[in-house]
C-alpha cells in the first residue's frame, strides 16, 4: 500500500513550544518529539469538507470504479485539494 502525500503539517511550528512555570513563559524544545507533528493538511481538508466536497468526490470516485463511501470521498477530495494547492504539473488550466 503506498502512502498519500499528507502535504505536510497543518500547523507547521518552528520546534519550541512554551510551558508556564513560575518565572512565566518557558521556551521548551519540541525537536526530537518525532511523530508529535499534529495533524497533516490532507486530514485538516478531509475533516472540513463540506456535504457538497463529499458528494463532488463521490461522483468522482464512482465514475472511476472505486468505492465511494463517505470516508472515501473526504480523503479523495482531500487529495484534490492538495493537488490543487500544491500544482499539479499534469494539469491544465
Amino acid at each position: 500500500m503506498n502512502n498519500p502525500n499528507d502535504g505536510g503539517s497543518a500547523f507547521p511550528t518552528n520546534g519550541e513550544f512554551f510551558t508556564s512555570g513560575p518565572q512565566g513563559l518557558n521556551p521548551q524544545s519540541a525537536w526530537g518529539m518525532e511523530g508529535e507533528k499534529g495533524m497533516s493538511r490532507r486530514d485538516y481538508f478531509a475533516i472540513h469538507a463540506t456535504e457538497e466536497d463529499i458528494e463532488w468526490a463521490r461522483g468522482v470516485l464512482s465514475a472511476n470504479d472505486m468505492p465511494a463511501d463517505r470516508i472515501n470521498a473526504r480523503w479523495a477530495f482531500a487529495d484534490a485539494m492538495l493537488t490543487k494547492a500544491d500544482g499539479d504539473p499534469n494539469e491544465q488550466h
